[in-house]
């Protein structure tokens, strides 16, 4: 029951992990876009270093949701592993 218990927490993470990294690297698209753009409009007349703080934000939930998603489908993996070795020796 544990077993199952933790392979389904890892499988939220993993899905956290996943939308994280979608969202952070759409957010990251998002405020360059609109940084860039603000470059070439006439008036006002926006630095594109106020974005930066929401850029760095962005972009570390990227990574950090990537590492995430990651790390959680490497130990389902490996338990997946383990769970058929375990089943193949209590049939033979």
């Amino acid at each position: 029951m544990i077993r199952v218990a933790t392979i389904i927490g890892v499988l939220l993470a993993g899905l956290l992990g996943l939308f994280m990294s979608v969202c952070g690297g759409g957010f990251f698209i998002g405020f360059t876009y609109s940084g860039v753009e603000a470059l070439f409009k006439p008036m006002p007349r926006v630095n594109l270093a106020d974005n930066l703080p929401a850029m760095a934000l962005a972009a570390a939930f990227a990574v950090g949701g990537g590492f995430l998603f990651w790390k959680c489908v490497k130990y389902l993996r490996k338990q997946m592993a383990a769970r058929a070795d375990d089943d193949e020796r209590n049939a033979g």
